[in-house]
């Protein structure tokens, strides 16, 4: 198996001295996605939730501020001498 972004899925020349070894991102990324066989259905409610979690890193919406925020108040309830 190759990739789609290998020379030889793109019609380029095969020859050895041509063809890149297959060591991108991308490349290693489809491989992997190969080997995991089929893809299954993501419910959409744990779609929305990801989607939710992954906003609090990003910077438009605070990029983890408000969760550093947060635990820093839970620190401050339990001990707040720390901060000495």
């Amino acid at each position: 198996m190759h990739c789609r972004s290998h020379p030889m899925s793109l019609g380029l020349p095969t020859n050895h001295r041509a063809v890149p070894r297959p060591s991108s991102l991308s490349c290693e990324v489809q491989l992997a996605t190969a080997a995991l066989g089929r893809a299954r259905r993501i419910p959409a409610e744990v779609a929305e939730r990801c989607r939710r979690d992954a906003l609090q890193f990003d910077p438009a919406h605070g990029a983890g501020q408000y969760v550093l925020d947060a635990l820093l108040r839970q620190v401050d309830r339990i001990d707040s001498s720390y901060k000495v």
